[in-house]
């Protein structure tokens, strides 16, 4: 059995665990992103894996939206989130609700003429 499928996340990591140089792998930033991680795997392993992404639900639209139109631009085909349930209690986090999230990422989905849409129907997994 072959692995086909990979979720690409970036954890927060520890002060033991080696850091990824986001040099090495075409990166532009400090940190090496899941973006970068996508992109890498897209392109060092072309047609051996189908790259998957994170979405959450809990963070602001505008800001988690841009950031899955990047993230399948660099080659995502799938995404998944963390389970929902429900607003977070927080002050900050409140405002922001996952359930109506992830109905705005469902609709971006299905806009004809959305970045999504034009890659492809892309799964969505709960």
């Amino acid at each position: 059995m072959k692995l086909k499928y990979i979720l690409v996340v970036r954890g927060d990591g520890g002060p033991l665990l080696p850091k990824l140089d986001p040099k090495s792998i075409g990166g532009s930033k400090s940190v090496a992103t899941s973006i970068d991680l996508i992109r890498y795997i897209n392109t060092e392993y072309s047609n051996q894996f189908i790259t998957g992404a994170a979405f959450n639900p809990y963070n602001p639209m505008p800001f988690e939206l841009n950031r899955m139109k990047q993230k399948i631009e660099a080659g995502a085909r799938y995404a998944v989130t963390q389970p929902i349930i429900g607003k977070k209690k927080d002050e900050k986090a409140a405002k922001y609700d996952p359930v109506e999230n992830l109905k705005a990422l469902h609709e971006e989905i299905q806009r004809p003429h959305s970045l999504e849409a034009q890659a492809l129907k892309m799964p969505l997994y709960i």
